[in-house]
Formats: C-alpha cells, sequence, structure tokens
C-alpha cells in the first residue's frame, strides 16, 4: 500500500521527525498551524509539511488521509482536543 497523505496533529520536536520522514518519501502530510509556536511552524516549514490553518481543517483532511497521527506530549494536546 503506498499511502499517499497523511495528517499529522502536531509537528513538535517528536512529530516534525516522523513528518520530514514521511515527506521525504512522498507523501503529502498535512498539519493545522492555528495556535502553533513560530518554532513549529517553521520545524513544519522546512520539513516540508502542508499547512492546512486549523485543527478543523487537518480533521477534514485526516478523514480523507490514509493515516493520521497525534504527536504531542500529552499535557500540550489536551487544551487543543477539548476546545
Amino acid at each position: 500500500m503506498s499511502v499517499k497523505t497523511i495528517a499529522l496533529l502536531h509537528p513538535g520536536n517528536m512529530g516534525v521527525t516522523i513528518g520530514a520522514a514521511a515527506a521525504t518519501s512522498g507523501a503529502r502530510v498535512v498539519w493545522a498551524s492555528r495556535e502553533r509556536s513560530k518554532a513549529t511552524q517553521e520545524r513544519a516549514k522546512q520539513a516540508g509539511l502542508v499547512d492546512v490553518g486549523n485543527l478543523a481543517d487537518a480533521l477534514r483532511e485526516s478523514a480523507r488521509a490514509e493515516v493520521a497521527f497525534l504527536m504531542s506530549a500529552a499535557s500540550s494536546a489536551l487544551p487543543c482536543l477539548i476546545a
């Protein structure tokens, strides 16, 4: 199976490595920049990830994606997922 799209929430220190590897392998990796730090935004840009803007759009993309990852420390993920 060739994975074409991966939704990555969020490309912090851990997630960006997985996203970069997937993008380098030819997958389209989407993520949401809203409420993410400038450092995260820069990491994602350098890794070639596609910014879809906000969490709702990322979840819509993940419904079409073959794979979706939530890569985040639990304490930083909860406010985003509960909101």
